[in-house]
């Protein structure tokens, strides 16, 4: 797992280091803020990316954890 934080920005990818593809990733941006989105896209289930407010949501809220994606999404 690949994970850059930034003051108002989470992104992320999910690496398969053998194949050296993404198999998932995706970014939340505007951290804190009452327009705060996430984006994440399952590359290897072939599914567009889906995108979720998260009004005010913080980095801890907003941090995906592996059996679970950031809140609302």
């Amino acid at each position: 797992m690949s994970l850059n934080c930034g003051s108002t920005i989470i992104k992320f990818q999910l690496i398969d280091t053998a194949g050296r593809a993404a198999l998932v990733k995706g970014s939340v941006d505007r951290l804190g803020r009452s327009d705060c989105t996430a984006k994440i896209a399952n590359i290897y289930r072939g599914k567009a990316a889906t995108e979720q407010a998260l009004a005010g949501a913080g980095h801890r809220e907003a941090t995906p954890s592996p059996n679970q994606p950031p809140k609302g999404v």
